[in-house]
């Protein structure tokens, strides 16, 4: 992205054909063990990520450095030993009872709209007050660029990615089609607001056991 106030935004999701993001309400039913180490292989080269509060409680977020290989490699790019977790939570509403909250090793940033203090946690909380408007997402990156943040990884989920489509502040995607249709049940890889066309432009493409993984950037007019 152009734009130095924001940090570069990377998006990875998993879908089956009839583009649902999960299996049984969770991402991990769909995947395979390429997808989780392509996974693993993104979260190490990101500063931070970033995820909704829901997507948050559903999948039961853990600390996200406890890898000793993942840690060696931010190491060898000179970045921190674990990537930094921030939260969209527009009320403030989190789930307290997660691994990531009840890890004092674990260090949250909350970005929201809301003027509620966080409960306490053992896990190291900070809160970044946003202001209300249309470019809500947009707010909140540049308020995560200007703590330091220059690298985002975006986990979802549906809200949030449609979110960053809507704004276009996503550079890149990385996405895992899971060979399975799940059915209307599950959620969706997207659900978000309505927006103009946004074009990406392939830029590599690979297969492992059915599954098909691809890698776009956002393609953008010359200015």
């Amino acid at each position: 992205m152009a734009d130095s106030e924001l940090p570069r935004v990377v998006a990875v999701w998993i879908g089956s054909l009839d583009g649902r993001s999960t299996l049984d309400g969770r991402s991990s039913g769909l995947s395979n063990a390429a997808d989780r180490t392509l996974f693993l292989g993104l979260r190490a080269q990101a500063d931070a990520i970033l995820v909704g509060s829901r997507t948050l409680a559903i999948e039961r977020y853990r600390r996200p450095g406890r890898n000793p290989r993942m840690r060696e490699r931010r190491a060898a790019l000179g970045l921190a030993e674990e990537p930094a977790v921030l939260v969209v939570s527009r009320e403030l509403s989190l789930p307290l009872d997660i691994p990531l909250l009840q890890d004092p090793e674990s260090r949250v940033q909350i970005l929201t709209w809301s003027d509620a203090e966080p409960p306490p946690v053992p896990a190291r909380v900070g809160v970044i007050r946003l202001p209300r408007g249309d470019r809500a997402l947009r707010a909140a990156l540049a308020a995560a660029r200007a703590a330091g943040i220059r690298s985002v990884l975006c986990e979802g989920g549906p809200t949030l990615l449609g979110l960053l489509i809507a704004e276009d502040l996503l550079d890149e995607l990385v996405v895992t089609i899971a060979p399975m249709f799940v059915g209307a049940g599950e959620q969706p890889v997207v659900d978000g607001l309505a927006h103009p066309p946004r074009r990406y432009r392939l830029g590599a493409l690979d297969r492992e056991d059915d599954y098909v993984f691809a890698r776009y950037a956002r393609a953008r007019e010359p200015s």
